[in-house]
């Protein structure tokens, strides 16, 4: 019984006993240059807020690298994220060049339904420093999120960088894992009893 034993904890350290989801990081960097309409990477859809005419483009953010701001010029919109499977968590940095006006920075999330879960937010003032905020949110049933900002002069003019999001869902046996399992426990059952 004793080498038996030995032998299920030494399989069980072979084989992984969940499948989890880990989370990703969307930069923005290889979207394209030229305005769109919508985008996917990561199993993530960004869309701009508003009508199926109004596109979304990539721009140099104030931390240096590229970013997502729906819309355009003096007209700014917020930029909307429908994640692929759902997820429990989400984050995103946002922020300006403080252009000339003050504004509140939002992150919202929202269920398959589309009823708000939460919101996050951030004021900005114009005498705050050029500077990225990051704004996240955990709660169960996320399917899409919303950022921008509103207040400010020019609409939603903010720019979004690092979208994370990342399953909260408890981890689920792989059914490979299951099997393997049920067989061990079946050859032990069965050679306890032959003992």
């Amino acid at each position: 019984m004793q080498r038996f034993a030995v032998l299920l904890a030494a399989v069980a350290m072979l084989f992984p006993a969940t499948s989890t989801v880990l989370g990703a990081v969307i930069d923005f960097e290889s979207f394209p240059s030229t305005p769109f309409s919508s985008y996917t990477e990561s199993g993530v859809t960004f869309t701009p807020v508003g009508s199926p005419t109004d596109t979304c483009q990539a721009l140099p953010t104030p931390n240096g690298t590229r970013g997502i701001a729906g819309g355009e010029s003096f007209a700014w919109l917020p930029v909307r994220a429908d994640i692929s499977g759902g997820t429990g968590s989400v984050a995103v940095d946002l922020g300006d060049f403080s252009g000339g006006d003050s504004e509140t920075l939002y992150l919202e999330v929202f269920n398959q339904a589309g009823q708000s879960l939460g919101r996050a937010e951030q004021y900005q003032s114009l005498s705050d420093p050029v500077r990225m905020y990051t704004l996240s949110l955990t709660l169960p049933g996320i399917a899409y999120a919303e950022f921008g900002s509103y207040g400010g002069l020019y609409g939603s003019g903010v720019l979004g960088d690092n979208f994370t999001f990342d399953s909260s869902s408890p981890p689920i046996p792989e059914p490979s894992t299951v099997l393997i399992w049920s067989l061990l426990a079946g050859l032990g059952l069965l050679w306890y009893r032959r003992r």
